[in-house]
């Protein structure tokens, strides 16, 4: 059997184990960081959709905009505005280019609005 190389070619299955133990040492692998924003947008996304699923509370300042359903309501949204956007991402790349600057202007909106929101509640996000 080949072994691998530092940069994980190989075989299919032992590149997915390679992978699979730089994800476990390091929190990602080479393969994430080859289509780094794609990844990116599948891994926020579920992260927080599996927060609000196992969440036992919410930011007290949350109280003055609507409390617990306000706040999961804002977080589902940025959840969904990531997805649309890496969506509309991958579809200029597959579409025949007649609406590519009106889709990534779209995707582009989305993502910027999206991470700001994240932002404005990162230091709140715990279960």
């Amino acid at each position: 059997m080949r072994r691998l190389g530092r940069d994980g070619h190989g075989n299919k299955y032992e590149n997915y184990k390679y992978w699979k133990k730089q994800r476990v040492r390091q929190g990602f692998s080479t393969r994430d960081l080859w289509n780094m924003d794609n990844w990116l947008c599948h891994v926020i996304p579920d992260a927080l959709d599996k927060l609000m699923e196992i969440k036992c509370g919410y930011p007290a300042y949350w109280d003055d905009k609507g409390g617990k359903e306000a706040y999961e309501e804002y977080v589902k949204q940025i959840a969904a505005d990531i997805r649309r956007a890496n969506e509309l991402s991958n579809t200029i790349c597959d579409s025949d280019n007649r609406n590519y600057t009106e889709r990534m202007d779209e995707a582009n909106k989305l993502i910027q609005s999206a991470f700001a929101r994240l932002a404005s509640i990162i230091w709140g996000l715990w279960d």
